[in-house]
């Protein structure tokens, strides 16, 4: 798996608010390749442990777009978030962003 840099690398969301992030794979893809499926993760910085109360529902995959929808996060946390889209069976990317939880 290879792990790309995201821009912007940190967002902001609110503890009271349900978002979705939508991560953009063009720049992986060659030719006609296509994301197949799609896996996500949110990890609590504070903790080091995966927090899925935080994700809602499977990735929605629409090529070249993987959609997460991040809900319940704990104020003044930090979370990795990350997508992760599978081309073939050896080629995987991940894409992650900091979110920030002010309050």
């Amino acid at each position: 798996m290879t792990v790309v840099r995201c821009t912007p690398a940190t967002v902001d969301q609110f503890s009271h608010e349900t978002l979705s992030w939508r991560f953009n794979f063009t720049n992986l893809l060659s030719g006609a390749e296509t994301v197949a499926s799609a896996t996500a993760t949110l990890i609590d910085l504070t903790t080091g442990l995966s927090y899925t109360a935080g994700l809602t529902g499977s990735p929605t995959v629409a090529t070249p777009y993987v959609t997460l929808v991040v809900t319940a996060l704990l104020a003044k946390r930090r979370y990795r978030l990350s997508a992760i889209g599978t081309v073939t069976a050896s080629k995987i990317w991940e894409m992650a962003i900091l979110v920030e939880v002010p309050y």
